[in-house]
């Protein structure tokens, strides 16, 4: 006989089995607990805020793609803390895996696996830029159209599909180095009170 219910059970014993597996990798982890991850997508929501600040002045642009830059960025705090470095790899995965996860529940037709590869892909080329963007100067950003941080922009306005001047890229380049050096400075502190538990 039809069940409506089968499938509702069979989602409900896949997410069982996928939070079992997340808890298991974060247990094998030395360095952090299952609460560093609440605290990384805490921290994406308040990078978010900052960043997607930067676009609603220009109403319609691609948001899965402007919050895939600020997710980029809590990655990349994580590969720039003191945390283990056999570890990082690990870290990184299982957050970027948590917030596909968000983004898959609260997004309509999100696909999680494909969304969490291009992910990956897309942390891979944000990365070094981010960490280089992080550690210019501000006059430098506002001087130099050719910055890393001014071509961040571009990149991620380009992906965003908005188009901006040469003076709202600089400031917005400014606001995503210290976005980005902030949340350096947030995960940092946060390894090191998870060292210390």
């Amino acid at each position: 006989m039809f069940s409506f219910f089968k499938k509702k059970r069979q989602q409900e014993a896949q997410r069982a089995s996928s939070a079992m597996e997340l808890l298991d990798r974060v247990n094998r982890l030395r360095s952090v607990q299952l609460s560093f991850f609440q605290s990384l997508l805490n921290l994406t929501d308040e990078v978010s805020d900052r960043i997607v600040d930067q676009y609603e002045q220009f109403g319609t642009f691609n948001t899965l793609e402007v919050h895939a830059f600020c997710a980029s960025i809590v990655a990349t705090a994580v590969v720039g803390s003191d945390l283990p470095e056999d570890e990082t790899p690990t870290i990184v995965d299982i957050y970027l895996g948590l917030w596909v996860d968000s983004v898959a529940q609260h997004g309509n037709g999100v696909n999680g696996p494909g969304l969490k590869d291009q992910m990956r892909r897309l942390w891979a080329e944000y990365c070094p830029l981010i960490i280089r963007a992080a550690n210019e100067l501000s006059p430098q950003i506002m001087h130099d159209p050719d910055s890393v941080a001014v071509r961040l922009v571009r990149n991620v306005d380009r992906l965003a599909g908005v188009d901006r001047d040469e003076g709202q890229q600089s400031v917005a380049a400014v606001n995503f180095k210290v976005a980005a050096t902030e949340a350096i400075r947030i995960v940092g502190g946060l390894a090191s009170t998870s060292a210390d538990v």
